[in-house]
C-alpha cells in the first residue's frame, strides 16, 4: 500500500501507515489491475484489523459494507489499465463508508498528469438547484440557467451519480455544495457515464443542449471555480452579545 495512505480515526486513535511511506517517489506499476488488487486488499485488511466497525454489535451493516467494497474494487481491477482506473476505484471504496474520519489520502502521483474535459460551462449549487455560473461561450446555457435534467435523469440523480459515489457523505448539503462546481468537469472517471444532453430552465423556458466534452485549460478551470465561489465561505469572524451571553461567529 505504498501508493497511498490510509487513515482511520477509531477508538480514539489515528491509525495510518508509517510516515516514511508517504515521502518516496513511487513509479507507476506495470500492471494497474494488480496494483488495485493489492491496495484494495490492504485497505480492507487495515480496516478489518483496526476499526471497531467489524465487531461493533450496534453496527451490523459495517462488515457487509466492507466486504462489498472490496468485491467491487476487485471486480474493477479486472479491467484496470490506467491511473484513473486505480484512483477512482479506491476513491469509491473509501467513500462508500460515508465517514469523514475513514479514508484514503495522499495518493502517489506516479508521474500522472490529470486531464480535464468540460462542455464549455460549469454549475454550482445555488439554493436547492444547480445553476450555471460560468459559460464563456455564447452557444452554451447562459449564466443563471438552472439544471433540470440530463439524458432523462433529474438533476439530483445526475449529481449523485457523477460526484456522490466517489465523494461519500452525499446526504450532507455542505458536501454537495463544496463539490458542485465539479459537476461538469470530467477528470476521466471510468466508472461514471458523462451526460450527453441536458435541459436547463432559462427564465420561464426549458431549453436543451447537446454536450460536447472538450479539453479544459488550467485558466478555464481557475475561472470556473472562481465563478462558483460563494460568500457563504467568506463570512467573518466576530463576537456578538445577546441576552444570554455571546455569539461567537466563525464563518470562515
Amino acid at each position: 500500500m505504498r501508493r497511498l495512505v490510509a487513515t482511520l480515526l477509531a477508538a480514539g486513535g489515528l491509525i495510518g501507515l508509517p510516515a516514511a511511506a508517504q515521502t518516496p517517489a513511487v513509479a507507476a506499476p506495470d500492471d494497474w489491475g494488480q496494483a488495485l488488487r493489492e491496495d484494495a486488499r490492504a485497505f480492507h485488511d487495515l480496516i478489518a484489523q483496526n476499526h471497531p466497525g467489524p465487531v461493533d454489535p450496534q453496527n451490523p451493516g459495517f462488515a457487509p459494507l466492507l466486504e462489498e467494497g472490496l468485491r467491487t474494487a476487485l471486480a474493477r481491477a479486472e479491467t484496470a489499465t490506467a491511473y484513473e482506473d486505480w484512483y477512482f476505484a479506491l476513491q469509491a471504496f473509501s467513500a462508500s463508508f460515508n465517514d469523514g474520519h475513514l479514508g484514503l489520502t495522499q495518493y502517489a502521483r506516479m508521474d500522472h498528469e490529470w486531464r480535464r474535459r468540460w462542455p464549455g460551462f460549469t454549475t454550482a449549487l445555488r439554493g436547492d438547484h444547480a445553476e450555471v455560473v460560468f459559460s464563456p461561450n455564447a452557444d452554451g446555457p447562459p449564466v443563471g440557467a438552472r439544471l433540470v435534467d440530463c439524458d432523462g435523469r433529474d438533476a439530483e440523480t445526475v449529481a449523485a451519480e457523477l460526484l456522490g459515489q466517489g465523494a461519500g457523505r452525499w446526504s450532507l448539503r455542505s458536501r454537495r455544495a463544496a463539490l458542485s462546481p465539479s459537476l461538469f468537469i470530467d477528470h476521466h472517471d471510468p466508472y461514471v457515464s458523462l451526460p450527453q444532453t441536458c435541459r436547463f430552465a432559462v427564465g420561464d423556458e426549458v431549453r436543451g443542449w447537446s454536450l460536447d466534452w472538450i479539453p479544459m485549460s488550467d485558466a478555464e478551470e481557475e475561472a470556473a471555480y472562481a465563478a462558483a465561489a460563494s460568500d457563504r465561505f467568506f463570512t467573518g469572524v466576530g463576537l456578538r452579545r445577546f441576552e444570554g451571553g455571546y455569539w461567537i461567529e466563525l464563518g470562515s
